[in-house]
């Protein structure tokens, strides 16, 4: 097959994908879980004759041949420590020509072990297409430019972008273009990508040059990221860039991160939830703001303390079964992050619903009886005691929290007693004493994250 027809062939699949989506988001929960539960067979099936280690694993289940869900929950869960340690066990090469090539990437290292991660074209497909998906419910508009500004990471590295200094002033090519590839290119607007260690003025002069040139942009970036720029264009009192919509991922988005964005950014932030390992879990609803879990992509479990499923408003360990990456199965896949489970949704979707999404459970903090602690910042409010000052949660150990701030470059006046004392209101109820302490520099993770909370105790 010639590169074209492969191109087109590609194209036609995606499409298919996509309509099937269009469509599985009008059927009833009763269908969905039917759906899974087809896809589920077909990846076990596959899964059980390739590898004899997942195969053991999933004994529980496989046990007269046909998969019975009602033993779902005997299969084990499987940490990120028990898959770098048989790393050269569970993956697959064997992948079948309708799945597409190989692509190799790696996580982005926050938890502080980066994971070489092997996937399939199958899987970029998939992925793409429930954005897409998502993108049309908020009215994405395409021919708007898209700048992505991430972590030059090696799956960034091959993507196409129109922003090499020659380049600009050549036509755009059909791989610098993003969305749907079945569009027209004339409904298609070129993709920029920059890296997030430019500084927020190298940032905001770009978006005004693409975005003003284009009647405005979209921005692809981390919420820690589009804080930044919020900040930076409300201290230097900027004007806000000409920008349509913020599409973040990445990090966990706050009410605190959005409102900040809406008021100095002029824009709102359009969510996804993700881990590089997985893909998309669960994506921002327009009408509720809670999360649709992407049952179409895997089989995503809250599971709370017990192991049971986590009821509504309880929170539960995220965890996942991705259905199309037959070259790194991932069968009931602890991610390590912690949600909190909704009611059905008001819009009436078939999917499941998140309402609150919490990140890692190595970054929540824990008060003196052992409950884990919720934080929800308010970033106006910590200004009034820290002023500009970047700042983050740090506990040590078990009922203490020390607030750690980083002085700008203009002295800024502390009010120590006041920011514990905030902290104390936003935590609620915790059992925990506050300390606040000046430091030198408070970094980014491997990934190019920012956490606003860590924990250093187990």
């Amino acid at each position: 097959m010639t590169e074209k027809h492969q191109d087109q062939n590609d194209t036609s699949i995606a499409q298919r994908f996509y309509d099937s989506l269009i469509v599985s988001r009008q059927i009833s929960s009763e269908q969905l879980n039917r759906y899974q539960q087809e896809v589920a067979t077909t990846l076990l099936e596959y899964v059980s004759q390739h590898s004899a280690w997942h195969a053991n694993r999933m004994a529980p289940v496989l046990r007269n041949g046909q998969p019975d869900f009602n033993l779902w929950h005997e299969i084990p869960v499987l940490t990120k420590q028990e898959l770098l340690a048989d790393y050269h066990l569970w993956r697959i090469d064997d992948i079948p020509q309708s799945h597409g090539r190989l692509i190799l990437t790696e996580s982005s290292s926050s938890t502080g072990i980066a994971v070489a991660l092997p996937k399939t074209q199958m899987t970029d497909t998939a992925t793409a297409c429930a954005g897409f998906r998502h993108a049309a419910l908020f009215g994405i508009d395409y021919r708007a430019p898209l700048v992505m500004l991430r972590s030059l990471n090696p799956m960034l590295a091959r993507i196409r972008s129109y922003d090499v200094e020659h380049e600009r002033s050549a036509p755009v090519r059909r791989d610098q273009l993003w969305g749907p590839s079945w569009l027209d290119d004339s409904s298609r607007g070129p993709r920029h990508v920059m890296s997030v260690g430019l500084s927020c003025d190298q940032v905001l002069n770009r978006l005004d040059e693409i975005g003003g040139d284009a009647g405005g942009c979209y921005l692809n970036t981390s919420p820690s990221k589009a804080l930044d720029l919020a900040d930076h264009v409300r201290i230097h009192k900027r004007h806000a860039p000409p920008l349509k919509a913020i599409l973040s991922v990445g990090e966990v988005a706050t009410a605190a991160h959005r409102h900040e964005i809406r008021t100095h950014l002029d824009c709102e932030l359009i969510d996804v939830y993700a881990t590089a390992e997985t893909g998309p879990l669960a994506m921002q609803c327009p009408e509720s703001g809670f999360y649709h879990v992407q049952s179409e992509l895997g089989w995503v479990e809250l599971l709370n303390e017990t192991g049971s499923p986590a009821q509504v408003g309880e929170t539960g360990r995220v965890v996942v079964t991705p259905f199309y990456n037959l070259a790194m199965p991932l069968i009931r896949f602890d991610t390590g992050d912690l949600a909190v489970a909704g009611a059905a949704c008001k819009c009436n979707s078939p999917h499941p619903v998140i309402t609150k999404i919490l990140g890692r459970s190595g970054a929540q903090l824990r008060d003196r009886k052992g409950r884990f602690i919720s934080f929800s910042p308010d970033f106006a409010a910590m200004r009034e005691h820290l002023g500009n000052c970047r700042w983050r949660l740090t506990q040590s150990f078990d009922g203490h929290v020390e607030l750690q701030y980083m002085q700008t470059a203009d002295e800024e006046k502390i009010n120590g007693p006041g920011a514990a004392e905030l902290i104390h209101q936003l935590c609620k109820d915790a059992d925990f004493d506050v300390s606040v302490r000046e430091i030198d520099v408070l970094g980014l993770t491997g990934g190019g994250k920012f956490a606003l909370t860590q924990r250093l105790v187990s």
